[in-house]
């Protein structure tokens, strides 16, 4: 393929769709204080607008920053994946308002300056589960709404929604724990009224990772240490023990999903941009095959009943090995 020239992707029919980033802040940029810093924002700005200059005729599909969520709370509150800063509850909400900032600046960016000639969509990607009350009891099922809210919501709100800025339930959560926390405020940090407004509609598609379905619970957790959990209010064993095999293979919680995203956010246009199934290594991989086909089914029905969706993108068969254990992982 590198014989037939740098864009042979293009020469071949293959539709590029580039990502501007997904977990690999410059380490200069981190020891400055990464995403929790607003500055971070300004570089990724200037970032995306030299990325556009360069490859912006040939591109026509970008994404600004996929998995916000992860990037936010597995490597501010959970310590699970580089850069392990230990700061749940604070660090990964700032994390969560810059991210969110500098997506709104690449989307302005790109509308403004390069769109016109372009011609091309710019959007974020999002990832989430399926929540399931793992009772039929009232807080169980006001539990699971929360988390969705809070883990999809978070970033997909201010995007999404008619008012735009954070959940009405997440702000409320965190300010009244925050100030039983004897915080001076709460500890999400607020966004400006000229942040709300620049980041309502500031994407072209609703770019969405899903994997797997998982129970939850309610569980009121005592005030003490902060994290993203606690201010859930949901069972902290769900949701750190959700990758197993028997959550994986769910296509009514995806179906579910689809119905969630088009109910809540007036149906916008969903890119599918990640799905698929981790095994043990087989070449026989029946599982895959199962699962795919489970979910493109229910894709199928979701589709018929109105959910706005026109891409599914198969997980690679090879995962980052720059992932939480590197190497290391078997």
């Amino acid at each position: 393929m590198v014989a037939q020239g740098r864009w042979s992707l293009l020469a071949n029919g293959i539709e590029p769709v580039v990502t501007l980033y997904e977990w690999d802040l410059p380490q200069k940029l981190q020891d400055l204080g990464g995403w929790t810093s607003l500055q971070t924002a300004e570089y990724f700005a200037n970032f995306a607008r030299l990325a556009f200059r360069l490859f912006g005729d040939r591109v026509k599909t970008w994404i600004t920053i996929s998995e916000p969520f992860n990037i936010c709370e597995i490597s501010y509150g959970q310590l699970s994946a580089p850069p392990l800063i230990n700061s749940p509850g604070v660090g990964d909400y700032l994390c969560g308002k810059t991210v969110l900032i500098a997506h709104s600046k690449a989307y302005h960016i790109y509308d403004k300056e390069f769109r016109k000639r372009q011609k091309g969509k710019i959007g974020i990607v999002l990832d989430t589960f399926w929540p399931e009350p793992k009772t039929n009891r009232t807080e169980d099922i006001k539990a699971v709404d929360r988390v969705l809210q809070m883990r999809l919501g978070w970033f997909a709100n201010p995007i999404f929604s008619k008012d735009g800025d954070y959940p009405e339930i997440m702000k409320k959560t965190i300010e009244n724990r925050s100030v039983l926390e004897n915080f001076a405020h709460s500890r999400l940090p607020p966004f400006t009224q000229t942040e709300i407004k620049d980041l309502k509609g500031s994407s072209d598609f609703f770019g969405l990772n899903h994997y797997y379905t998982s129970y939850f619970e309610n569980l009121e957790h005592p005030i003490g240490e902060s994290s993203f959990i606690k201010d859930a209010g949901i069972s902290s064993s769900d949701f750190e023990n959700s990758y197993g095999p028997k959550n994986r293979t769910v296509p009514w919680g995806f179906y579910r999903l689809l119905h969630w995203v088009a109910n809540k956010y007036n149906n916008p246009l969903v890119y599918i941009t990640e799905i698929g199934y981790h095994d043990d290594g087989r070449t026989d991989d029946t599982d895959r095959i199962v699962f795919h086909a489970k979910f493109l089914k229910a894709l199928l029905h979701a589709i018929k009943e109105g959910c706005n969706v026109q891409r599914y993108t198969v997980w690679t068969f090879i995962d980052m090995f720059a992932w939480t254990l590197g190497y290391s992982y078997v």
